[in-house]
């Protein structure tokens, strides 16, 4: 009975850990959008050097 719970919660920690590991990818893919999108717009009004 022990060993059962155990594995029960070390899924459990497996699932929380994965669910942390999604926001923080769509996270970075998000922050990621918005770096690029800002360069963009640096690059739009921004003093033409090339």
């Amino acid at each position: 009975v022990y060993k059962e719970k155990e594995e029960k919660r070390e899924h459990e920690e497996t699932r929380e850990t994965e669910a942390w590991m999604d926001s923080l990818e769509s996270q970075v893919w998000r922050g990621n959008r918005a770096f690029l999108a800002a360069l963009d717009l640096l690059e739009l009004v921004g003093p033409k050097e090339k």
